[in-house]
């Protein structure tokens, strides 16, 4: 008597679907605290939600990301009124696209040689490529994020020698 063996699919069985369901869960689980939550995560997010209100034009609620040693410096509406004048009165430029570079920690910094020095710094570089009444532009810039009353604040630098 000759056995006849049926070559069928495999069907996973629940525990496979357990060990599987926990692997999937355990990774995104490390995703979320290892890469997600981390700090230059966290900046990054910040920077492009500041250049995505810039692109709309909505230069005050672009000034809201600020940190507040940069509020000091721009009034909301002297901010608003430069921002427009720049891009869209002299440069003629409607729009923007952005790149963003990768998120450098630099640990300690100030935003001018006499600012008080911030800690846990995260450094962005961003390039914006831009039509304008001159021809296409790119306009490099390096940006500085940090944690101020629990969100993440961007700056600009005003040394002298960057």
């Amino acid at each position: 008597m000759q056995r006849i063996r049926r070559k069928g699919k495999r069907l996973i069985t629940p525990l496979q679907l357990i060990i599987i369901t926990l692997a999937i869960f355990s990774f995104m689980l490390f995703y979320y605290n290892v890469i997600w939550s981390t700090d230059g995560h966290q900046a990054k997010k910040s920077v492009i939600e500041f250049f995505e209100l810039e692109q709309g034009g909505n230069f005050g609620s672009s000034w809201e990301l600020f940190h507040s040693s940069m509020h000091d410096k721009f009034s909301k509406e002297a901010y608003i009124q430069k921002r427009a004048q720049v891009f869209m009165q002299q440069l003629g430029a409607t729009t923007f696209e952005f790149e963003i570079n990768k998120v450098k920690n630099i640990g300690t910094w100030g935003m001018s040689a006499t600012s008080p020095a911030l800690s846990d710094v995260q450094q962005i570089h961003v390039t914006q490529h831009m039509l304008t009444v001159f021809g296409e532009l790119e306009l490099d810039q390096e940006i500085f994020v940090v944690e101020e009353n629990g969100e993440w604040k961007l700056l600009w630098s005003y040394h002298e020698d960057t």
